[in-house]
């Protein structure tokens, strides 16, 4: 390996890569954290309050989902990652239910889908 670094407390359930260099992972300690990939240092930590079980990225928003179902958007600068001093501002989406999330995924840099572990499949638009 090129680099090896403790992750998270507990298992990492998701992966996505944000712009060049940028590595979000989510995982069952809560917390979404984003890392430098060049040199396995993490960037920035972000409590998510509960399980964070997917997490997908476009250009303008980095979405993240729970456990519990919520969907929480962390709004990316326009064209930009984020730097690693700059704060997430993070809102709620919409929650989902009472079901765990499985996976998000983009469509266009404001339209995505979300499935459930229950096989429900729902499009969303965060514009």
């Amino acid at each position: 390996p090129l680099a090896k670094s403790q992750l998270h407390g507990g298992a990492v359930t998701c992966s996505a890569f944000v712009g060049e260099s940028l590595v979000a992972t989510g995982g069952e300690d809560g917390t979404l954290r984003l890392w430098d990939a060049r040199f396995g240092r993490p960037a920035l930590v972000l409590n998510a309050y509960d399980a964070v079980k997917c997490v997908a990225h476009s250009g303008f928003q980095l979405l993240y989902g729970t456990a519990a179902g919520s969907i929480v958007a962390a709004p990316l600068a326009e064209g930009e990652s984020p730097r690693t001093s700059d704060p997430f501002q993070t809102s709620s989406v919409q929650g989902t239910g009472d079901v765990s999330l499985a996976a998000l995924c983009f469509l266009s840099d404001y339209d995505f889908v979300s499935v459930d572990d229950e096989g429900e499949i729902v499009r969303w638009s965060a514009s």
